[in-house]
């Protein structure tokens, strides 16, 4: 490696922070300027290797830093100075630490002697984060009394804690005395003797070894086996799964000829390879005919949370007689407290130990799984219309976007109604594509910054969906899309408001709905575009909407869609659409 900086003993402890972490694999950085991380940023500026991301916003780089990690499965590495700067990077972590993405927060510090004396921009940074990160540590100012080994190693440290056993963030706050700029001073000459070694290879300083995936037990998959070829009536439920899971789970579901929920950001909702998929089984849910047929009599889950409220309050209310949970988080995933056996393990492996031991010959009883694809198949001619139609609609778009994206762009959903609008009407496809949402805590802001930091580390193109209030959440982010590799598409449904409000049971209270919560507004975003330099787009109907989108995919560009709809008209739609099904099921039969 270069010789690190020997400036002083500022940037010579930050030159080696930085180079480690280069060694560790991390390669994505985001800084937000400041005076106390000017040692951070120096090291950076002189770091070959690294890709730096100077975000004006703490809590958009912090998203941002969410986006990329998503996307890496790698730690991004967060810069900031010191006082509220780190506070704003709360939100983003708290959804990393739910949905286990790994981040790395280097937040620079005063030195203690300027602690609790009134000093400027010195604020009790320690703890800051509480109980959402998964490591964190106090380093001290650097001193020529502390080895440049303990450094090295807790660096490692910290690497090791964001990723394992539990990924999420982690916490080092770097106190710095002054001088903070590159200006000479003395360190001692045998300072770096420890570490020669070290300075003449290119490898970590520790080497940690983690176990390998851990499998499950051969009796609790002889009592999961047990249980399948006792079932008839099965249903196999797919949330967020991740990686050699996602592909795993496809030969077993069709093995097992269960019926299969598939969650809208499992990745396989949209999946053709799917044999026995039931689509857009949240909104059947609300009809009475296919509610009463589906009361599964046991219930396997693959992988993390889905978005269904409908699925949760039906299962509630009609409780299998087994639950089994197959995980690879050790947390629990269980709000209606029904799991009654939950694997923690390997998921790819258990797929496959699970396929060779069935019995070909199991108790399913096919019509049962035929029932409820036939239906879903009534229910989705009801929702093909939508496709025919000019006038813009919220349905209508979610079918256009799951129809149009191409298989190697990203789509990423917003949350309150837009990923439960594509969850319910999503249009079928020929070829997968990934989606995925910040769903760790539901939250609405930082979708901007999210969507251009995953398009930045995946390098893949991405289109967000996302409401009106979301993107006002995150309006500042908009200048990160021009600033990056890779095109992001924003296409911003604008109802006016919360569109979401409408279906909840406060909107029956007129009195009190408007105002308080349909959190009414008369803005555009036209004048937003213009100041971030966007291409800007506002189709008047759904064949409009499809060449603006089908335009910018064409140039490769970042560019802002805005898509306005009437709450009121939204509702009356849902309702509509519910009714024909239940009148096509009536008339149909299953």
């Amino acid at each position: 490696m270069p010789m690190p900086d020997t400036t002083n003993l500022n940037l010579l402890w930050t030159s080696l922070l930085v180079e480690e972490l280069v060694r560790l694999g991390i390669r994505h950085f985001c800084l937000s300027p400041g005076s106390r991380s000017a040692p951070l940023a120096v090291a950076l500026a002189r770091q070959a290797g690294v890709k730096v991301l100077i975000a004006y916003d703490e809590r958009a780089a912090a998203f941002y830093a969410l986006g990329c990690a998503r996307a890496t499965a790698e730690p991004t590495v967060l810069v900031c100075t010191s006082g509220t700067a780190l506070a704003h990077y709360l939100p983003a972590l708290i959804e990393a630490s739910q949905d286990q993405v790994p981040m790395l927060i280097l937040s620079a510090d005063r030195p203690p002697e300027l602690l609790d004396a009134g000093a400027n921009q010195a604020i009790r940074q320690d703890g800051l984060y509480g109980n959402y990160v998964r490591w964190q540590l106090n380093l001290p100012c650097p001193s020529s009394e502390i080895p440049p080994q303990w450094l090295l190693t807790t660096v490692d440290q910290a690497h090791h804690r964001a990723l394992h056993p539990i990924p999420g963030p982690v916490h080092l706050n770097l106190a710095f005395r002054e001088p903070l700029d590159p200006v000479n001073q003395s360190i001692p000459d045998d300072y770096l003797k420890p570490i020669q070694t070290w300075l003449g290879q290119d490898r970590p300083y520790t080497h940690i070894s983690t176990s390998a995936a851990i499998g499950i037990d051969d009796q609790l998959l002889d009592s999961v086996i047990e249980l399948i070829q006792q079932t008839q009536t099965g249903l196999l439920i797919l949330g967020r799964l991740h990686g050699s899971a996602r592909e795993a789970v496809i030969p077993l579901a069709n093995s097992l000829g269960w019926p299969v929920f598939a969650d809208v950001l499992s990745d396989l909702s949209l999946n053709a390879d799917l044999m026995n998929l039931v689509p857009h089984y949240d909104q059947l849910l609300a009809d009475k005919s296919f509610a009463a047929a589906c009361r599964p009599e046991t219930v396997i889950q693959f992988g993390g949370n889905f978005v269904s409220g409908r699925l949760l309050k039906h299962l509630a209310a009609h409780p299998p007689r087994a639950y089994v949970h197959l995980t690879q988080r050790p947390e629990r995933l269980d709000p209606n407290h029904q799991v009654s056996l939950r694997l923690c393990g390997d998921l790819a492996a258990f797929c496959a130990d699970l396929i060779l031991y069935l019995d070909p010959d199991l108790a399913v009883e096919p019509a049962w799984t035929a029932e409820l694809k036939q239906m879903a198949g009534q229910a989705g001619q009801v929702y093909a219309e939508l496709d025919q139609q000019t006038d813009l609609s919220e349905p209508g778009v979610a079918r256009l976007l799951t129809r149009l994206t191409p298989a190697q762009h990203t789509l990423m959903l917003g949350n309150s109604l837009p990923v439960r609008e594509v969850d319910g009407f999503a249009a079928p496809r020929l070829t997968p594509m990934h989606v995925f949402g910040n769903r760790g805590t539901s939250g609405i802001d930082g979708h901007v910054a999210t969507a251009a930091g995953y398009a930045e580390g995946s390098q893949a193109p991405l289109t967000l969906l996302c409401g009106d209030l979301t993107l006002f959440h995150d309006l500042n982010s908009l200048h990160l899309l021009s600033r990056i590799d890779t095109p992001v598409i924003v296409v911003v449904i604008n109802n006016g408001g919360g569109g979401i409000f409408s279906f909840l049971p406060i909107a029956a209270h007129t009195e009190l709905f408007e105002p308080w919560f349909g959190t009414p507004h008369s803005l555009d975003f036209a004048h937003a575009a213009r100041q971030f330099g966007l291409p800007y787009f506002a189709p008047s109907s759904q064949p409009e909407l499809a060449t603006c989108y089908l335009s910018c995919l064409q140039a490769q560009v970042p560019a802002l869609i805005e898509v306005r709809t009437q709450r009121e008209q939204t509702l009356a739609l849902h309702r509509n659409l519910q009714q024909k099904v239940t009148e096509r099921l009536r008339h149909t039969g299953p």
